[in-house]
């Protein structure tokens, strides 16, 4: 028999580090600890546990609150400040502009100067650039479902925007839903914050201490704005663009090597979502539309609940936005269909990480692979307008 409290989950690896276990229990049983590789797990106290069984109840790997797709499009924000100063086509910043405009609350997820990932509330537009843009570490949530909680009982009006294990958490936290719209966004995995600061530490290490780094970067270019990872240290002071491939950390990220374990069995990677409105990518959008102009960022939206239509067209003319079919969509973003495969040398990387650190396994890395890093840094030097070019090409012949 299953038992009652959380420890069942943590065993199994189901667990999704969401903390809201931790914020729910009524005896104070549940504390922040971490696993071998970094990941937050709920840590228990056995004294004292009563059994009540709400830590399992809440658990978004137990509980899971899904909704299905009514609408989906592709878009961008009309103003191309907002679409520079976020993910994709800087739709989120839209919408939590239009909630904190109405005076409402939002919470999403930021990186301190630190270098730490985590969840925080904002009331007002002057904070928003502290929420937008992707963060790929799994964000803190200390106290988050408790702030929320105490919003929605004041009356306020609340946007809460995480991956889909978070949004289902904060569906299952709070009771009275009325007032508080989800936002979820299309996640292939997380890896730890331990992992990420080792990476900087190395980072700081070889080129002088990181002052500043923003893992989804828009580089304004000839015709359009192209996709890198970047930072700035002290001692060079200029931003520094650089292609995933070239980079140990950003390169394990993108391929998945360093995500938590419960990600590759994770129960929200469907076309079903958890969240009011889903944001992702609109990855080859070119191949469908005409809409956009080329080399731009379009996003995709699904609009999944009467609450996000209603926000969705709120904003309507704040979008550029055309009707997409959710085939397009979904054959671009693996994650709408199944969760991200488990690759066989995950454990091998992380142990070797825990026994080297980050320093021999980035030598490794780029000993290995020598010729990727010179070819995505020869197509970085590439002007913008030939890259075009070459994307409405290979598009067209693959038709």
């Amino acid at each position: 028999m299953e038992r009652d409290n959380i420890s069942s989950i943590v065993e199994q690896d189901k667990c999704c580090g969401c903390s809201a276990c931790i914020q729910i229990c009524p005896w104070k049983a549940l504390s922040y600890g971490e696993d071998s590789y970094g990941f937050v797990i709920p840590e228990l106290d056995f004294e004292k546990c009563v059994m009540c069984g709400a830590c399992i109840q809440i658990c978004p790997s137990v509980t899971r609150n899904k909704k299905e797709v009514r609408k989906a499009y592709g878009a961008m924000a009309v103003n191309e400040e907002m679409r520079k100063k976020g993910s994709s086509g800087g739709i989120f910043g839209v919408l939590a502009d239009y909630v904190l405009r109405k005076d409402g609350v939002v919470y999403g997820c930021t990186m301190d100067k630190k270098f730490q990932v985590r969840h925080v509330r904002i009331t007002d537009s002057s904070e928003l650039s502290r929420i937008m843009k992707s963060k790929y570490v799994q964000s803190d949530m200390k106290n988050i479902y408790l702030q929320i909680k105490s919003d929605l009982q004041e009356g306020k009006k609340v946007m809460f925007a995480g991956t889909p294990c978070q949004v289902s958490a904060v569906d299952n936290f709070i009771v009275e839903k009325e007032n508080l719209i989800t936002v979820d966004v299309v996640c292939h995995g997380i890896p730890s914050q331990r992992f990420f600061d080792s990476y900087l530490a190395d980072l700081s290490k070889k080129i002088g201490e990181i002052t500043s780094y923003t893992f989804r970067a828009k580089r304004s270019a000839d015709n359009g704005m192209n996709w890198f990872f970047s930072y700035v240290s002290k001692k060079k002071r200029k931003r520094v663009f650089r292609n995933w491939p070239e980079d140990t950390f950003n390169y394990l990220y993108m391929k998945s090597y360093i995500y938590r374990e419960s990600c590759y069995q994770c129960n929200y990677a469907e076309e079903s979502r958890a969240g009011d409105i889903t944001l992702c990518d609109y990855w080859s959008w070119e191949r469908y539309h005409r809409e956009f102009s080329q080399g731009n960022t379009v996003s995709a939206i699904l609009v999944n609940s009467s609450k996000g239509e209603y926000l969705i067209e709120a904003v309507r003319e704040k979008l550029q936005r055309v009707p997409a079919k959710m085939e397009n969509i979904k054959r671009h973003n693996s994650c709408l269909i199944r969760p991200s495969e488990r690759p066989k040398e995950r454990d091998t990387i992380f142990e070797f990480w825990k026994e080297n650190g980050f320093e021999e396994l980035d030598r490794e890395y780029r000993k290995r692979n020598k010729n990727a890093i010179r070819k995505y840094a020869l197509m970085r030097k590439i002007p913008q307008r030939l890259m075009n070019v070459f994307v409405f090409l290979r598009l067209k012949i693959k038709g």
